[in-house]
């Protein structure tokens, strides 16, 4: 094994060791998960049924490929993930689709009033991403009527 291959070698090497140690550990919802190659997170939808296994899914850049990833929520906890992070199979096109629709809705900045609280029914977050910037949209039951 010559010099460039052994260096090749040992960061291969690295680079399996950091996503598996990313890949085992709880994280917090909002912390992203990070290992080389994973590619930049564009998008993220928070599903949270009263009733049933919350999940995340998570909308990710790899160059020109858009690839989704889904977490579980730990049993109990509103914003603690179990550990993994699944490659799901979906088309590249339709994932930067749903992308570059949300990205190109307008809506008003004003939270609806409602005399309704409830406990039951499902809550929803929607996060877009550009590098260093966000907006995160949560609601319950109904989205905003824009």
């Amino acid at each position: 094994m010559n010099k460039s291959e052994r260096k090749k070698f040992l960061q291969e090497l690295q680079d399996k060791e950091e996503k598996q140690a990313a890949l085992s550990e709880k994280r917090f919802m909002y912390e992203d998960i990070v290992w080389r190659g994973i590619g930049q997170k564009m998008l993220q939808i928070v599903f949270r049924p009263s009733f049933e296994d919350n999940k995340l899914w998570d909308i990710r850049k790899q160059g020109e490929t858009y690839v989704l990833f889904e977490s579980t929520f730990a049993e109990g906890k509103r914003y603690i993930l179990r550990p993994g992070y699944d490659l799901l199979e979906c088309p590249s096109n339709e994932l930067k689709s749903l992308v570059d629709t949300l990205k190109a809705i307008k809506i008003t900045i004003g939270i609806p009033e409602s005399d309704m609280f409830s406990l039951d029914g499902t809550s929803y977050e929607v996060c877009l991403y550009d590098h260093q910037q966000s907006i995160r949209l949560q609601w319950h039951n109904q989205p905003h009527d824009d």
